[in-house]
């Protein structure tokens, strides 16, 4: 695959990655990735974000796909 292609297909299957989606102004809570927080780990850098959030319930936002009618893309960019 193509560096192009193995985006296209990523972005069409929800997954995100970093730095695109998934970064320093985000919370992997909020990117649906709850399964990649270690919380029997100690200490991590933002801790007490998550642990509020997993407290709640709910994240403050989320991370969500967005689909519009038409045509479908056959590569990135068009």
């Amino acid at each position: 695959y193509s560096r192009e292609r193995y985006t296209l297909e990523r972005v069409r299957s929800g997954h995100p990655t970093f730095p695109d989606e998934v970064n320093e102004n985000s919370i992997l809570t909020e990117a649906g990735r709850r399964d990649a927080v270690v919380f029997g780990k100690g200490c991590y850098v933002g801790q007490e974000v998550i642990e509020k959030i997993d407290a709640v319930g709910r994240v403050p936002r989320e991370l969500r796909r967005f689909v519009a009618p038409g045509k479908a893309l056959d590569s990135v960019g068009q």
